[in-house]
């Protein structure tokens, strides 16, 4: 409670000195009032947890530090919206008050290329952050800092496909399904219920996730292996458990948990589709 008492007056000293009586305050302006080039690398620095890089290349964006995956393309969308958000007025803040605010040292540092962006705490009056930028600092509100604090984990793309990937051969244990002369072929033909070869692919353009991990894939299972026009081939074990399934992708070093009627859907798995309840 005293600490946010602190911080409420210092906020309101600071717009005191901003702000003299009979001026009205300035309207907020985006953070940066001239876009620059296309960012081409985003550097994430937190307190006590690892550094994070991702890099823009021809099929989107990858972390490459503290481990390389592909990115959550929303999330990196987040981090780079911060130059647009609405910004209060320059707060004239001297060195001496940075530790106050929570900006020396940072509470964490987002680089764009060669921008740097130091977060500090909030100001204790509408939840709004200290935001240090070219030595100038400025109140944002508070969208983007929560998204840094997070794990590695978070970061990571939750599809099992790039955009534009589409399997035109899937090898199952139970079943192959592939692409000749514009149409799908099965074998064995599907059972009662059971996805048509066609939607397979189409299920697998979009699948996503329910969480996706990082780390050792120790376990093991039986495989599918999904082969594309690009000449790209991508093999997952499957791991089924009683409630979900779990793909590993082992050359990534990466674990994605999809529920059982996805699975079903995205040939892991053999069964028919429970198709969902309609309401009355």
């Amino acid at each position: 409670m005293n600490l946010g008492l602190a911080l409420l007056v210092g906020g309101l000293a600071v717009f005191t000195v901003l702000v003299p009586p009979g001026r009205a305050p300035e309207s907020p302006r985006p953070l940066v009032s001239v876009p620059g080039p296309e960012v081409q690398t985003i550097q994430v620095e937190r307190a006590g947890k690892p550094k994070l890089l991702f890099a823009r290349e021809p099929g989107g964006w990858v972390m490459r530090a503290p481990i390389r995956a592909p990115a959550h393309p929303q999330r990196i969308r987040d981090l780079l919206a911060l130059p647009a958000l609405p910004a209060g007025a320059v707060l004239e803040i001297n060195a001496e008050e940075l530790p106050r605010l929570g900006l020396s040292p940072p509470l964490a540092t987002l680089s764009l290329d060669a921008d740097q962006f130091e977060f500090g705490s909030t100001d204790g009056l509408d939840d709004r952050r200290y935001v240090r930028y070219r030595r100038q600092v400025r109140l944002l509100p508070d969208t983007v800092y929560p998204q840094l604090t997070q794990g590695t984990d978070f970061f990571i793309d939750t599809r099992l496909l790039k955009e534009g990937l589409r399997p035109e051969r899937i090898v199952a244990p139970h079943r192959v399904v592939w692409l000749k002369d514009g149409a799908w072929l099965s074998d064995p033909m599907p059972a009662a219920g059971e996805p048509a070869a066609d939607s397979i692919a189409s299920a697998w353009e979009v699948a996503q996730a329910l969480t996706v991990t990082s780390g050792v894939v120790e376990e093991t299972g039986p495989r599918i292996t999904l082969t594309f026009a690009q000449g790209i081939t991508i093999e997952f074990g499957v791991v089924q458990h009683d409630d979900h399934v779990v793909l590993l992708r082992r050359d990534l070093g990466l674990r994605y948990e999809i529920d059982v009627e996805h699975a079903r859907a995205l040939m892991l798995i053999p069964g028919a589709i429970v198709a969902p309840p309609v309401d009355p």
